[in-house]
This record gives C-alpha cells, sequence and structure tokens, in this order.
C-alpha cells in the first residue's frame, strides 16, 4: 500500500539517485534506496549482535594489531635487507 507524501530534497541529489537506481520515476527510485537504507541497517545490526561486538569496540583492537605490525616490519628492515633494498 503506497503512501503520498510531500517532502523536500535536493533536485540534483533526487534526479543522481533515479539514474544511480534505474527506476522509472522518482518515486520507485526513492522507495529503493529507502528499502536498500532499511536493509544495510539490519544487516548491521545483525552483524553486531552475531558477534556480539560493537564497531566501536573493533576499532582498538585494529588499532593495536597495526601498530604491532607495523613494528614488526620495522625490526625486519632495521636487520637488514640482503637486496639492499628497505
Amino acid at each position: 500500500m503506497a503512501m503520498r507524501t510531500t517532502i523536500s530534497i535536493d533536485p540534483e541529489i533526487l534526479e543522481e539517485l533515479v539514474k544511480a537506481t534505474g527506476a522509472p520515476s522518482r518515486s520507485a527510485a526513492l522507495n529503493r534506496a529507502a528499502e536498500d537504507f532499511v536493509r544495510r541497517k539490519k544487516l548491521t545490526q545483525l552483524k553486531d549482535a552475531w558477534l556480539g561486538l560493537e564497531t566501536a569496540d573493533v576499532r582498538p583492537a585494529a588499532v593495536a594489531a597495526d601498530r604491532r605490525r607495523e613494528r614488526f616490519l620495522e625490526r625486519l628492515t632495521a636487520r637488514g635487507n640482503p637486496d639492499g633494498n628497505r
């Protein structure tokens, strides 16, 4: 069931959305974009619930792992490379 409503939207964004979705009308393009947004949000919530982690919980661990990897690579290159390249 469709509902008529009035919204304010940047006309350039709307036309770009219509082209990007390939929808036959502005309404269809907005519906596709809204459906896609809701689907992505649900997938993110499902992923977070399944992992039991929030994105903010993962970030510090990823940064720490990156730092460890960088230190490891620095130690390797500090030992010297037989090819003479760093």
